[in-house]
């Protein structure tokens, strides 16, 4: 299955005219102090787009005890801006907080968040959550996710929705959802490359739509892609091993969706 998974992109950087969050914002980043204010002070500074327009993350386990994220106070806020790790397996993001709320939200567009890892120890209900203002053209790219219920939402009953946007070489494990779309203007998720194992569901769409291409999906306890309400979706090339079931459309709608399942393999 290697060639199913590309390889990650090379990774230049970081270049001086990049923020550090620990050099620039005083975070440890040894598992123990609590990194949330560090974090939370960097990206805030971030949204204004003054000093720099990436925020670096070097190698360090970052202890959060309360949610963290972007906000976006106008229309214009937070755009072309990128939050990305030195490297996924060395750069994580470590939940120490409450069971409610998501580790970090992303309320940005035309812009990047990659090479992290979202440890919620068992205890995090989400990992990344997009919103709540509407955005679009954002990639997401090279995040680990472990430890979490939801590992990726797009969305959600009190947001504004999310569209056209890339989620390259991405892993979870373990999660209840890996990855999932809530809101009617959650659309055109492009999923690519990445690897869901021991999920109780891969991809979910509660609403919106997403589009899997060449993916693998490891045994999944209850689907590895599922759909429960009506749009457009694509299922192309991807790999299927162990899984109770592939495609899960048990939703009761009794009109179609369109939907595209293409090339991909089924194993066990």
């Amino acid at each position: 299955f290697r060639s199913l998974l590309a390889a990650e992109e090379e990774f230049v950087g970081p270049f001086p005219s990049w923020r550090d969050l620990k050099r620039d914002y005083g975070a440890v980043g040894d598992g123990v102090a609590d990194d949330t204010g560090a974090l939370q002070k960097a990206l805030d500074e971030l949204t204004t787009h003054e000093r720099a327009c990436v925020l670096y993350l070097p190698a360090g386990t970052y202890r959060l005890t309360a949610s963290v994220g972007t906000a976006r106070r106008k229309h214009t806020d937070v755009q072309g801006v990128m939050l990305v790790g030195e490297d996924p397996a060395t750069t994580v993001l470590k939940w120490d907080g409450p069971a409610t709320g998501p580790m970090v939200h992303w309320d940005a567009w035309y812009s990047k968040i990659s090479r992290l890892s979202f440890d919620g120890a068992g205890r995090a209900e989400t990992g990344l959550l997009y919103g709540p203002a509407f955005s679009t053209y954002n990639e997401t790219s090279d995040l680990w996710f472990r430890g979490v219920r939801y590992g990726l939402t797009f969305g959600g009953p009190k947001t504004a929705g999310q569209a056209e946007n890339a989620v390259l070489r991405c892993r979870f494990s373990g999660c209840d959802v890996g990855l999932q779309t809530v809101n009617w203007n959650s659309m055109d998720i492009w999923v690519w490359h990445s690897r869901f194992e021991d999920c109780v569901r891969g991809m979910h769409n509660v609403m919106g739509n997403w589009h899997a291409w060449h993916n693998l999906f490891l045994r999944s306890k209850q689907s590895d892609v599922s759909i429960a309400n009506l749009m457009a979706f694509s299922v192309v090339g991807n790999v299927s091993v162990g899984s109770k079931r592939f495609l899960d459309f048990t939703s009761g709608h009794t009109w179609g969706s369109p939907t595209s399942i293409t090339g991909n393999r089924i194993i066990e």
